[in-house]
């Protein structure tokens, strides 16, 4: 037995990552950090004071249709590079930057007296609404007067949560990729079509289509636009783009006057490019309106109905003259009302569609709430659909095997209900939905709320899990010592080796849910039980997508519970899900709970992928950085099934690609001399990684030849209890491979536990 550690260093050597870095002001003393954030409020709040000056100067000269549309199409819109994939051209700038940006107009009374922006004007917003947000999320910073104000550690992990929602609430808008956001929405909508429709005159989900419909003709419109744009930009001459730009963009006036004086002050076709292309802007503008009744015919929905429900989503010039602009960065009408109504009946101005989908379940929590019997409706419903969905997942993620919906159970005189629960191998797993509404207050980080909805959204459905999980505890340990069954429980706990717990909201909850370090440190979980993950249902959808087979999925989730446990975590569910891809989140050598881990772009991949497939583009799926023999290995277990199966494809899994590639190296070198008929040095054919001490399974992986006689698991326990010579080992994971065959195929596997004291079976999680 070759007895290896796993590398344990603060960068792996994944040509992926992760890649650790510190932040500068971990260094400092506590004084010099004080000092430092002082000053960076004060530059803040003089920041702040200069953008808005800028922005809202601007706003006062400048026309707000082109503005808005050159900022929606340039900022927020994707165009297409070289390698086919789709970026954004100014990342830097946001949706909620945009958003701001129509409420700074709609403060200001109609005017048409407004000079149209020029190419400047644009920059100067580019470079200045990300300026403004920055600072004014860094304006609440302490002055030096309140900087040493004594704070306790959970008042101050409280402020670091309301600033984590703060910032989320203020740009971040995607709740789900295009596709889970139109599905979702849809078909929980479904659900009051009937009552809606006899309040609205038009059905409940036909509102999310319209919403569609909306974002899809204008990415079509601008498409078009661009198209007509790159016709002309594609001549060979200054004359010939000339001539073909006022062929298809005309204006009024002094046309042949202007097209003579391009001609002759353009000397090249680069610098032509950038006169016209301001002049082309203007004309996008008009992509940008429309009337409701084409719409409603366009969609073959009543006219009155359909102009009724925009009129309740658009807000006019002036409508906003009496809220103070501060209260625009958290609480701004244009999320809720992004249409701007214009002058003439039934036609509005619309750059930003996208907002109705990011805020569609507001928007439709606002337009029930004056009927209370909808509104209820609709909040059963809301509970109806999520548990029905994730029974619907879960048989996706893992099919041929037993869902269980809405078990009921006692523990004292009290009655539970569990939405879901399997067994997958020897895993059980147990799945809470939970449908409640995020609110407002929340999101812009009132205390109160916060911890309200904290512990109704994540705690509480984690303590309900909990609360089970240590039910089947006893139960598993006393028919583990021959005691007659407690519980009725529909699932087999024969040879249970780990109970999981999964938690899945409806809502996302500024992805606050995936860091449970920061709510722990906050003081506002309170929890008995270990915090089980919660995912949204949007981001749960992407998890068995990306994810293509049940151990791996189960994989995913065990390691997202174990993460939880013991390291803190900074990065939504998707960040996570990409971190998984790169190492298993297999942390190595970094010592649980002594540092803030911060994920920074590792949904990027993700990202791409999806709005690839969105947009019905070709993109090749982001995959595990796991080896091809590795990938054999599981393959060839879980069609071979043993009772835990999936113990060993977990443990396989859990390396870090550096570790997959030293154990091939190391396992070929002892299969090769197995193949030329020489012993194994010093008599061993085995591998065996034993990793840092808050790791208590190891694994063994052997080379043997099928050809001889015995059997490929012989020696086993003796090996095992070589491993178990590590006092923190209470698992071995063994797994042989064929020598003979230099793809180094699975013959058998094994668990096995320690026997010198008390091991728990099953693992809780």
């Amino acid at each position: 037995m070759r007895r290896r550690k796993p590398r344990q260093q603060a960068s792996s050597g994944n040509a992926r990552g992760p890649f650790f870095k510190s932040i500068p002001v971990s260094q400092l003393t506590d004084k010099e950090r004080k000092d430092w954030v002082v000053a960076m409020g004060e530059q803040a709040r003089s920041e702040l004071a200069d953008a808005l000056a800028e922005v809202e100067a601007l706003t006062a000269r400048v026309e707000p249709f082109q503005t808005l549309t050159v900022m929606a199409s340039y900022a927020l819109m994707r165009f297409a590079t070289k390698d086919n994939s789709r970026e954004r051209s100014t990342p830097e700038v946001q949706q909620g930057h945009v958003e701001f940006l129509q409420a700074m107009y709609l403060r200001l009374p109609p005017s048409t007296l407004l000079s149209p922006s020029t190419p400047d004007d644009i920059q100067v917003l580019f470079d200045q609404l990300p300026r403004l947000f920055a600072a004014q999320h860094q304006a609440r910073l302490p002055t030096r007067e309140s900087v040493d104000r004594p704070v306790t550690e959970n008042e101050g992990a409280l402020r670091i949560v309301q600033e984590y929602l703060r910032a989320h609430t203020t740009v971040v808008r995607n709740w789900g990729y295009f596709s889970s956001v139109t599905r979702i929405s849809g078909g929980l909508l479904s659900g009051i079509d009937q009552q809606f429709t006899a309040r609205y005159g038009l059905a409940a989900s036909d509102v999310a289509k319209l919403f569609e419909h909306l974002i899809r003709r204008q990415e079509k419109h601008v498409s078009d636009h661009w198209a007509r744009v790159q016709e002309v930009f594609r001549l060979a001459t200054v004359d010939e783009m000339v001539d073909a730009f006022f062929a298809r963009f005309p204006f009024d006036g002094k046309t042949a006057e202007t097209a003579a004086e391009l001609k002759r002050e353009a000397l090249t076709t680069r610098r032509l490019k950038a006169a016209l292309l301001p002049m082309a802007d203007q004309y996008l503008a008009a992509e940008f309106f429309f009337a409701s009744d084409p719409i409603a015919q366009e969609m073959g929905l009543p006219p009155a109905a359909v102009d009724g429900l925009l009129r309740r989503l658009s807000l006019s010039f002036g409508a906003l003259a009496d809220i103070p602009v501060d209260r625009l960065f958290l609480n701004n009408p244009v999320w809720l009302r992004p249409l701007i109504a214009l002058d003439s009946p039934g036609e509005y101005f619309c750059a930003l569609p996208q907002t109705l989908m990011s805020f569609v379940h507001q928007i439709v929590d606002e337009l029930v709430k004056p009927h209370p019997e909808l509104a209820k409706r609709l909040s059963d419903v809301r509970s109806d659909f999520l548990e029905s969905e994730v029974e619907r997942l879960l048989t996706v993620a893992f099919p041929d095997v037993q869902v269980v919906s809405r078990f009921k159970w006692r523990d004292g005189d009290q009655e539970f209900e569990t939405d879901a629960m399997l067994r997958f191998d020897s895993t059980i797993l147990l799945v809470e939905a939970k449908s409640a509404k995020v609110s407002w207050p929340a999101l812009r980080g009132a205390p109160d709320r916060l911890l309200r909805d904290v512990r109704e959204l994540i705690v509480t459905p984690s303590e309900q899990s909990g609360r089970l999980a240590a039910k089947l505890q006893q139960e598993i340990a006393l028919r583990s010592a021959g005691s007659a069954p407690q519980m009725n429980f529909p699932l087999s706990l024969d040879n249970v080796t780990a109970v999981v717990r999964l938690s899945v909201s409806l809502q996302d909850f500024a992805t606050v849910q995936s860091v449970p370090s920061l709510l722990a440190q906050a003081g506002v979980l309170n929890n008995l039980y270990p915090l089980a993950p919660c995912f949204s249902l949007a981001d749960l959808e992407v998890l068995i997508d990306l994810l293509e087979q049940p151990h791996v999925r189960l994989h995913y989730i065990r390691q997202r519970a174990s993460t939880m446990l013991a390291q803190k975590v900074v990065g939504d569910e998707l960040d996570m899900l990409g971190l998984y891809l790169d190492t298993s989140l297999n942390f190595g050598g970094l010592q649980p709970g002594k540092q803030n881990i911060t994920l920074n772009g590792y949904s990027t991949r993700l990202d791409r992928y999806y709005t690839a497939k969105d947009e019905g583009r070709h993109a090749r799926k982001p995959r595990r950085a796991t080896i091809a023999w590795f990938n054999r290995l599981c393959e060839q277990i879980s069609k071979r099934p043993m009772l835990g199966w999936s113990e060993l494809t977990g443990a396989l899994l859990s390396l870090t690609p550096i570790q997959q590639q030293d154990v091939e190296r190391e396992v070929q070198k002892i299969a090769r001399r197995i193949r030329e008929g020489k012993p194994a040095r010093d008599g061993k054919d085995t591998i065996v990684l034993v990793g840092p001490e808050w790791a208590n399974t190891a694994l063994a992986i052997r080379a043997r030849d099928k050809g001889q006689p015995g059997k490929f698991l012989e020696g086993a326990e003796q090996l095992a209890s070589e491993v178990f010579e590590h006092e923190h080992v209470e698992r071995c994971c063994v797994v042989a491979v064929d020598a003979l065959d230099q793809q180094l195929p699975y013959l058998g596997g094994a668990l096995l536990t320690r026997a010198d004291r008390p091991v728990p079976a099953t693992i809780f999680f």
